[in-house]
């Protein structure tokens, strides 16, 4: 169980994170919730397939200005790693165990040892999940003195599974937020929306053409419809984000 303190913490940070305007206030509360539990940095990354306009390191407090700087102008986040397994698993885990968690690629192993030569030190790394594919990546980090194996401290199994509830629960604010801003998904045709059912399961436009009774030349021009509402310019992309919006199943 964690202690009154935290709980009261904790319930403080939900009714700010609840009434936030911005993005960048949900995880300003967050940071104070997590140094209030003995970490010194946060980062958030927020991962919509159907937006990649607001995708990315959206919030970073407690690191190198100048890292900050290279992660962005450089998109790092291609080749870190940490973000990517937290994403892929359920459980919080400390930055130093990615690599045992998936395989890393030399751009990967690369970029760890970029980051630790740079003081990054380690760290814990908190999934978090929101609706129609949209992810996120919390990143808290010590001070530089944290002993391996706090296990009665900030690693508490119940003190992680608390921090995990926040930042789930800040991240789902975090896409209510962007959902006022963003466009609305684009209106399909019906034939259109079988067309994208049919893509979504990898089959080719004659292959498509066959199953629905028409020509090829009319499915050519149903896809092209979609990669302009879409706003995307291949097959793979366009059904990624369809999938983001809702408009094929996931």
């Amino acid at each position: 169980m964690t202690d009154s303190a935290s709980a009261s913490r904790l319930q403080r940070f939900l009714e700010r994170a609840e009434t936030a305007g911005t993005v960048d206030e949900i995880w300003t509360a967050a940071l104070e919730l997590a140094r209030g539990e003995g970490f010194v940095r946060l980062s958030y990354l927020h991962h919509d397939p159907a937006a990649p306009q607001v995708s990315g390191l959206r919030f970073a407090s407690g690191f190198d200005p100048e890292w900050i700087a290279a992660y962005q102008a450089e998109d790092l986040a291609r080749v870190d790693p940490v973000p990517w397994t937290a994403m892929a698993e359920t459980d919080p885990f400390r930055w130093s165990r990615a690599g045992a968690l998936r395989p890393m690629t030399q751009a990967e192993h690369a970029f760890m040892e970029r980051f630790r030569a740079a003081g990054g030190g380690d760290g814990v790394a908190i999934q978090a999940f929101g609706p129609r594919q949209r992810k996120g990546y919390v990143g808290l980090g010590h001070d530089g003195q944290d002993p391996q194996g706090d296990a009665e401290g900030r690693h508490a199994p119940e003190r992680l599974r608390m921090l995990q509830a926040a930042f789930q629960a800040a991240h789902l604010c975090v896409c209510r937020l962007l959902d006022a801003r963003l466009p609305p998904a684009p209106t399909l045709s019906v034939r259109e929306r079988e067309v994208l059912g049919w893509m979504a399961q990898g089959k080719s436009n004659p292959a498509i053409a066959g199953i629905l009774g028409c020509s090829v030349h009319t499915v050519d021009t149903h896809v092209r419809r979609l990669f302009s509402k879409l706003d995307v310019r291949d097959r793979i992309s366009c059904v990624v984000r369809a999938a983001g919006l809702g408009l094929v199943p996931a």
